[in-house]
């Protein structure tokens, strides 16, 4: 159900990490996914987001 956002090159020295993610709802009004460090994933987590009126 996730859809990748961005890149995920392990090889790009220049990129720290790789995020994952989705949008939901009706509009997709709604952000969720996770993010993890390129090289060992030693350091991540999660997101979650809303649209704001």
């Amino acid at each position: 159900m996730a859809e990748l956002v961005g890149t995920n090159d392990r090889a790009d020295h220049k990129m720290h990490g790789y995020i994952d993610g989705g949008f939901y709802g009706k509009d997709g009004e709604i952000v969720a996914g996770s993010i993890r460090s390129r090289d060992d994933d030693s350091w991540g987590g999660v997101f979650g987001g809303e649209k704001q009126e």
